[in-house]
């Protein structure tokens, strides 16, 4: 990973081989960030994406191990029992110019991963909502957000 501008507004580079989720949640522990949005784009040579099924309330994952346009990711960044959370979803494109995509679980980088990353002062959690089984946003009252 470089750092080619550090906040609020954050400039980060992934390198080959780097892991995004992992990379992400690092940067975020370093820098103490606990609320953001980002943006990224890039090639990346393997992807799982998962669709999640509301009436199971599972994920649905698919690998794809080969190389791929990151034509968008995108996502944000909350707190769920202390620890750094990522929900990233993302778009990608193969060389017939198909496109795929789904929130990401996985992505390791080929060639390069361009990150757009803003922190927010302030602390999003997530917490379990029973009716759909997924960890949704929550802000306190207490907390107050904004760009820093």
């Amino acid at each position: 990973m470089k750092i080619l501008i550090d906040g609020p507004n954050h400039i980060i580079r992934l390198l080959q081989n780097n892991e995004f989720i992992h990379e992400i949640i690092s940067y975020c522990q370093s820098n103490d960030i606990n609320a953001g949005f980002f943006s990224a784009i890039g090639a990346a040579k393997s992807v799982t994406v998962s669709f999640y099924n509301l009436n199971t309330k599972k994920y649905q994952d698919k690998t794809f191990d080969e190389d791929v346009e990151i034509v968008t990711v995108t996502g944000n960044i909350a707190t769920f029992q202390g620890q750094i959370r990522i929900h990233a979803h993302g778009s990608f494109s193969r060389n017939d110019y198909s496109v795929f995509g789904g929130h990401v679980q996985n992505l390791v980088v080929s060639a390069t991963c361009e990150i757009h990353l803003t922190k927010l002062d302030g602390r999003i959690k997530r917490e379990l909502d029973e009716k759909t089984g997924l960890f949704l946003l929550k802000k306190t009252n207490s907390e107050v957000l904004s760009r820093k």
